[in-house]
């Protein structure tokens, strides 16, 4: 049976911020959204700002109950770049590390990366876990919430909580 969408979708031709204005979710913490995010990674987190950026109120839920005690990442290539700096982020991740202008690709067959067509081209050395805290910053008011646990359920339609499970 497929899943019925959490949200009603926004006609055709209207933007987002003439969506409906009330907030049909609610974490029971007093953190109202229009939209809930799934995951507090770098998706999640800058899929948030984009919305954030239109008007859209969102609550970004992430299962673990505290980041990891390790780094997923380890750099941000030329095109995460470049969408980092359409929303004019970008220099603000270019002074967390160094730019690496060369990459090894297969082995040890090297690339140049100053040959490529952008504004970007180099690699960035940076953890993803700075990545995310550096997205959780630039997005809407208030840090992902944590769970702890994992979502098992979110009512259709104007819910006022969501309902989560342990593990």
């Amino acid at each position: 049976m497929p899943e019925t969408p959490v949200t009603a979708p926004v006609p055709a031709g209207r933007p987002l911020s003439d969506a409906p204005s009330s907030a049909p979710y609610s974490s029971g913490a007093g953190e109202d959204a229009q939209v809930l995010v799934a995951g507090a990674g770098p998706a999640g987190l800058m899929l948030a700002c984009e919305l954030g950026l239109t008007g859209v109120r969102t609550l970004v839920l992430e299962r673990h109950p505290a980041p990891p005690g390790y780094c997923r990442g380890f750099n941000l290539n030329a095109r995460s770049l470049e969408l980092l700096d359409l929303r004019g982020l970008a220099d603000r991740f270019l002074t967390e590390g160094p730019t690496v202008p060369a990459t090894a690709f297969a082995g040890s067959a090297q690339l140049d990366l100053t040959a490529m067509r952008t504004r970007h081209p180099y690699v960035l050395g940076i953890p993803q876990t700075r990545v995310e805290e550096l997205l959780a910053e630039a997005g809407p008011p208030g840090r992902p919430r944590r769970l702890g646990g994992h979502t098992v359920g979110v009512p259709r339609r104007r819910c006022r909580r969501v309902a989560c499970g342990a593990g």
